[in-house]
């Protein structure tokens, strides 16, 4: 039996007939936008999703755009949306692991009882409960001296509840700090500049009320001197003012002219307690450091000196999954029947949960890891160990990309995990492009030709075998000679930069050189320590040396591009990304009043302004409740998707209308926007990163991860006017078949022929062939990882025996 799907035309489908094998592994591939994701998202999902309400006689999903869907089921979605960004979130409690651990650690604390200041266990005390104003507490007797004590219970032992959280940074591990070295120019006089933050015109103003309290305090005038030459109280009093510590029994002045300044920092700080966050406008002064009191445990001192078999909580949360694996082995092995019985259950579900994570190659992450932190791939790999040992069947399983941020070593764990799920008949369909995956696929089918409106078409389907010998397949097209780039093997003589002695999580000590105008690849197995080098250690420099970062060549700007979103925001267009949107609607403007309407440049934003939708609110979409589904979003009924008002899509520029602007992709775009004299060059550059397919009012919301970071290096570069740039990028080629990655890496070689640099973290064995240097760290991830397996040229590379090498090879 097969699932037959007739007549799909939802977005860029081309009115496709396709049919797909149940209870077997089928990948679906193709360029990117050629229409994967809307097959197999907003079209298959959509449709199962809706005939299983249906057959509960609930009304509410609107049907996609298809004929006919035979022999569906109940489909389950794992894809890389719905992340969860919560600071508080990690990886134990996403997983329930953390939930588990607390259990234990209710049952079998050891803790200091403090009347006769013995250590006394939890599970050897009498417990008490009494109900106080409503509400109950439990209470423990010391076993010794019989003193009653609140009992340590999971609340406790989380830092999300206020008995269990740090005081000081409320479970969070970390506060505010200032960045010093943003905010002050230390080789610079207060009349140069010093202070960062101050304009032109206020930093003489707020100058002389400083040396007017250097005045009233009988403090010598540093005028003219750069902050390097000013005395311990000067430089006090200039971040703390009337607040510092030294001054505080001195009658201070009591008006501004006269000396009541507040001190720098003291005015960051009023300015962040005043606002929900961080305003933007000091955003860039502002970091985080580790909690200086529970430095990054997250709890209370009480709840983070209690032990279970000797070791705390937070110690236990930093330990990778294998680790912890070990210990909660070692501790079933040695406690007693009675406390066997209090937690065995917690122990088996931490056990089991660990084992499928391993499956999935994921065992070298921690608890205490932030889940916003996790690649797409690494959260989805998260969502999939939670089914691995399902008994359901008949299931429809819809994967997007599951080796996103995998090296080839990993894969087979995953692609033998897909293979178990199918074995238990139930369909996986997978989107992927990576070949290692596709080989193993029962069956391939293949969408394109091409992009956007220029895809949508089934290209090819069948065996992988069949689709080599097909001369109409992707796959066949990319074996041929034109698409095997190699390195172009510049010289890596001349030092960008040295790393000496890094120790940044899991990094064991490592010293190495990173050469100039050239692209170098990180590698390594997942958790081996990559983003560890390349965004804690070079990143964080920001072009400046450090205690392990030494700057060797002069750059003019550090560009980071990594695989993190934005944040959501639907009204987010990659038009407003590329500083377009405010050229446009200017040109809507002018042609508004050329045909004596009384228009303005707002009223075509659908962000604000009167010209906007009043019943979407410029989103183009409504919100339908689904009760216990999740919500979806409909076509606005009254403005059909336009976002606007009638009146303005009336005004048109060469036949266009605001919205059909929007509604072009890039090549369009660029013909159209050339035509009114707007510069293209971003949009140019977008085409080059073969992101062509995307729509001027595209949300930046919809993008993968590897999109994402195309539009930022396009908006990076578009920005710059001068080459000598280095940028640092995670993955860039994500979610990108072959061909695209020809065409993307074209670009960077074309952009490092003109003097810039590159540092990627990529595992695509076809970008790695084309780097001058490689750096391969391992040999495996997690605390036995973060050594340097390889450093040097490509060609010493490929002839290596490291894990990537042998791959290449």
């Amino acid at each position: 039996m097969k699932i037959e799907i007739r007549n799909a035309h939802e977005k860029n489908l081309k009115h496709i007939d396709l049919d797909i094998p149940r209870n077997q592994f089928t990948v679906i591939t193709g360029l990117s936008g050629s229409g994967k994701t809307t097959l197999v998202k907003d079209t298959l999902y959509m449709e199962a999703q809706r005939q299983y309400l249906e057959a509960m006689n609930y009304q509410g999903i609107q049907k996609p755009k298809v004929d006919e869907i035979r022999h569906l089921s109940p489909a389950i979605l794992i894809d890389q949306e719905d992340r969860n960004e919560n600071p508080r979130s990690t990886l134990g409690t996403q997983t329930d692991i953390f939930t588990d651990l607390r259990m234990i650690f209710e049952k079998l604390h050891t803790r200091q009882c403090p009347n006769c200041q013995q250590q006394i266990a939890a599970s050897d005390a009498k417990e008490e409960t009494e109900k106080i104003a409503g509400q109950f507490h439990v209470y423990m007797y010391c076993p010794n001296c019989n003193y009653r004590m609140d009992k340590l219970t999971r609340s406790h032992f989380s830092f999300n509840t206020k008995e269990g959280a740090c005081p000081t940074c409320h479970g969070l591990g970390k506060t505010l700090a200032l960045k010093e070295s943003k905010i002050y120019d230390s080789a610079k006089s207060l009349e140069e500049g010093a202070v960062t933050i101050w304009a032109k015109g206020y930093r003489d103003y707020q100058t002389g009320i400083y040396y007017n309290l250097l005045r009233h305090l009988k403090l010598p005038v540093p005028e003219q001197k750069p902050l390097t030459e000013f005395t311990e109280e000067q430089w006090l009093l200039l971040k703390k003012g009337i607040n510092a510590d030294f001054v505080q029994e001195i009658k201070m002045p009591k008006k501004v002219q006269d000396g009541r300044f507040d001190g720098i920092d003291t005015k960051i700080w009023q300015k962040i307690s005043e606002s929900s966050g961080v305003p933007a406008a000091f955003a860039p002064y502002v970091g985080e450091t580790v909690c200086p009191d529970c430095h990054g445990a997250k709890l209370n001192p009480l709840s983070r000196s209690a032990t279970v078999f000797q070791q705390p909580l937070p110690e236990i949360e930093s330990w990778d999954l294998l680790q912890l694996k070990e210990w909660l082995e070692e501790i079933a092995a040695k406690m007693t029947e009675k406390q066997a019985v209090f937690v065995r259950d917690y122990l088996q579900d931490i056990l089991t949960k660990i084992k499928r994570i391993d499956q999935v190659g994921l065992a070298y992450l921690s608890l205490n890891r932030s889940y916003a932190t996790l690649s797409g791939g690494e959260a989805q790999r998260i969502k999939l160990a939670a089914v691995l040992d399902s008994p359901m069947t008949e299931l429809i399983y819809l994967l997007d990309e599951p080796t996103i941020g995998l090296h080839p070593n990993d894969t087979d764990g995953v692609i033998k995990m897909i293979k178990n799920i199918c074995d238990r008949q139930n369909t996986v369909v997978v989107i992927e492009h990576d070949e290692s995956v596709i080989q193993q696929a029962d069956w391939v089918i293949e969408i394109g030709p091409k992009s956007g409106v220029k895809g949508g078409e089934i290209l090819a389907s069948g065996t992988y075998d069949h689709l080599r010998q097909d001369t109409h397949s992707l796959l066949y097209r990319s074996q041929q000679k034109k698409y095997q780039q190699d390195s172009q093997t510049r010289s890596t003589n001349t030092p960008a930069l040295t790393v000496d002695h890094a120790r940044t999580n899991n990094l064991k000590d490592i010293s190495l050189t990173i050469p100039a105008q050239c692209l170098t690849v990180v590698t390594g197995v997942s958790g081996s320590g990559k983003s560890s080098l390349v965004f804690n250690e070079i990143a964080e420099t920001e072009l400046n040396d450090s205690d392990t970062v030494r700057w060797e060549s002069d750059f003019r700007h550090l560009i980071t591009i990594s695989q993190k979103r934005p944040a959501r925001n639907r009204r987010s267009i990659i038009a407003t990304y590329l500083d377009l949107f405010d050229k446009i609607r200017a040109l809507f403007a002018d042609a508004a009043k050329q045909q004596g309407k009384n228009l303005k440049s707002s009223d075509f934003s659908f962000n604000s302004g009167e010209g906007r939708c009043p019943n979407c609110q410029g989103l183009g979409t409504i919100e339908s409740n689904q009760l216990f589904f999740q919500n979806i979003e409909i076509t606005c009924p009254e403005c059909h998707g336009t976002r606007y008002k009638e009146e303005v899509l009336a005004i048109k520029v060469d036949g266009r209308s605001i919205y059909d602007v929007l509604m072009m992709d890039i090549p369009t775009a660029i013909e159209f926007l050339s035509r009114q004299k707007i510069d293209t060059k971003p949009l140019v550059l977008l085409q080059k990163t073969n992101l062509d397919y995307v729509t001027l009012g595209q949300s930046t919301d919809t993008l993968s991860g590897g999109e994402m970071q195309r539009l930022r290096l396009a908006a990076a570069i578009a920005k710059e006017k001068q080459n000598k740039n280095l940028f640092l990028m995670d993955e860039p080629t994500t979610g990108m078949h072959k061909i695209d990655v020809y065409h993307f890496m074209e670009l960077i070689q074309q952009l490092t022929n003109e003097g810039n640099t590159f540092i990627f973290i990529e595992h695509n064995l076809d970008v790695i062939r084309q780097a001058d240097y490689v750096i391969e760290l391992g040999p495996i991830g997690g605390k036995d990882g973060g050594h340097v397996t390889f450093s040097g040229p490509i060609g010493e590379f490929l002839t290596s025996t490291t894990q990537t090498a042998k791959h290449l090879n």
